[in-house]
Formats: C-alpha cells, structure tokens, sequence
C-alpha cells in the first residue's frame, strides 16, 4: 500500500546477503547435510547448495573469503565459521548502496523466499472408489 501510494517501489534483498559485501554463508541443511552460498557485492552470487559432510567441509576449509552463519553455533564447530544475525539496518544500509540501475533490475523481480531444497510434503493417498 505504501509504496503504491508514495510511488516507492518494492524490493527484496535476502538478509543472508547482508551479512559482508563478499563472503560464504553456511548452515544446517538438516538430514546430516550442510549448505553454502557466495555473496558478491551483498547479492547472492548462486542460490544456496547443499552438500554432506565431507564435501561441506572441503568447501570451508578452501574458501579465503569470510564464513558466515545464522546458525547459533558454526556448523560442525568449525572454528573458520562466524554467527552472526542479520538485522533490519543490514538491509535498510544495502539497499541505500543499490546503484539506480541494480535496484530497478531487483524491483523487477517476484518476492520470493529462498529455499534451500524444495519442502518435504507428504501426498494424499489415492481415494477408493466405493464397492459396488
């Protein structure tokens, strides 16, 4: 309502990407895997990827750019990984650096959320039909 009436547009910033202008972010992906995505000047560079252990690790420990969490502890206790929490003025501080030209472009963009795999549901079972 607000920015139809103020001719404000509207447009999303993942808070994970708010978190340094280059870094990795990692979490618990649950199901014993583990995720990570790059952020290149505040925007995602590629959606989040999933990967188990082994290879979660491998990614960590290569990466020279800053590592990222919102988990309350660093996945795995790796020592290389910092929590921390992004907050409302993250996002109001990114969205002023915006140039004009990357803003229209987000604008232009649905409002989403980002999933890190697609959500589990359970599907109905097939309805029998009546004995006749």
């Amino acid at each position: 309502g607000l920015s139809l009436a103020h001719d404000i547009p509207i447009f999303g910033i993942p808070s994970i990407a708010t978190l340094a202008a280059e870094a990795m972010l990692v979490g618990n992906a649950r199901r014993g895997s583990f995720f990570h995505g790059l952020v290149r000047e505040h925007q995602l560079a590629a959606l989040p990827e999933v990967l188990e252990e082994d290879a979660f690790r491998r990614v960590v420990e290569e990466t020279e750019l800053p590592v990222f969490t919102t988990d309350p502890e660093p996945p795995l206790g790796l020592s290389k990984v910092i929590p921390r929490i992004p907050q409302a003025s993250d996002l109001a501080r990114c969205a002023s650096l915006l140039s004009p030209e990357a803003r229209a472009n987000t604008a232009a963009l649905p409002l989403a959320p980002l999933y890190i795999r697609p959500p589990f549901i359970t599907q109905p079972k097939p309805r029998r039909s009546p004995a006749a």
